[in-house]
């Protein structure tokens, strides 16, 4: 369980720290009071620990910077006219998307393996025999599935396959998370072991006692949410009334 997009007041203490001081709307000089709000860098590792594969990266459409790799089979003697037509399918796309050539010398094997390990969620190749067809080869990141795009109709399709591919991380993630939350376990002597082999998220009651939330502790876990639903069983780990729902987890 990892704490992510937290938000904390931290009062007026960082302002006497360093001074900082402000006139008010009554002309009094005065400390601010400070809130901080942690959307940084935890958010950036989740999503790698959530999406990422063997392979490297993989971005959501939606937060990818390069949603789309252009990569041009530069081959003999159709070498410029390949290179002008991936150029002119970028000029396509780009006011839809947020799309990128890759014209380098680089082998068209070793430009697969750099942009899947940077987790661009499609991939367009165009070679020599796309000139003829009007099309080109749309690999999806996640699934590695090869899509036949018309030149005339690409801006809808693969707009398509990248909602469609968002929508798969989506519920691949969502069922991961599914898959590890265990409800009505009861008290902590039927769930401990589990939790220490299996990890997982427990969602258990608790008095909000002080001494339970040190049986938490001495588990090497933590209470990571406190649910908004209500509270009717007892706590997990004394059997008094329950005040809240919560979710125990290890955290890392």
């Amino acid at each position: 369980a990892l704490q992510m997009g937290t938000s904390h007041k931290i009062s007026q203490s960082f302002a006497h720290a360093f001074d900082m001081k402000f006139q008010n709307r009554d002309g009094i000089v005065a400390y601010p009071y400070l809130t901080s709000w942690g959307v940084t860098t935890r958010l950036i590792g989740a999503l790698i620990m959530t999406h990422g594969d063997e392979r490297g990266l993989i971005l959501p459409p939606r937060v990818a910077p390069i949603q789309i790799i252009i990569i041009p089979i530069l081959k003999g003697d159709v070498r410029d006219r390949v290179l002008e037509a991936a150029r002119e399918i970028r000029d396509l796309l780009a006011p839809h998307y947020r799309v990128s050539l890759d014209d380098s010398d680089e082998t068209p094997g070793a430009k697969y393996y750099h942009w899947e390990l940077k987790g661009v969620p499609l991939r367009v190749e165009i070679g020599p025999r796309d000139l003829e067809s009007k099309t080109m080869v749309a690999v999806d990141r996640l699934t590695r599935t090869k899509n036949t795009v018309s030149w005339n109709s690409a801006v809808d399709e693969i707009k398509k396959l990248l909602e469609s591919q968002q929508e798969a991380l989506y519920a691949r993630a969502l069922a991961r998370r599914d898959a590890g939350w265990h409800t009505a376990v009861g008290s902590v002597a039927q769930w401990e072991n589990s939790l220490e082999e299996k990890g997982g998220f427990y969602e258990v009651s608790w008095c909000e006692r002080e001494a339970c939330q040190t049986e938490v502790r001495a588990r090497k876990a933590t209470i990571r949410c406190v649910l908004q639903k209500p509270c009717s069983e007892p706590c997990a780990f004394c059997g008094a009334p329950g005040k809240v729902m919560i979710l125990v987890a290890k955290a890392y």
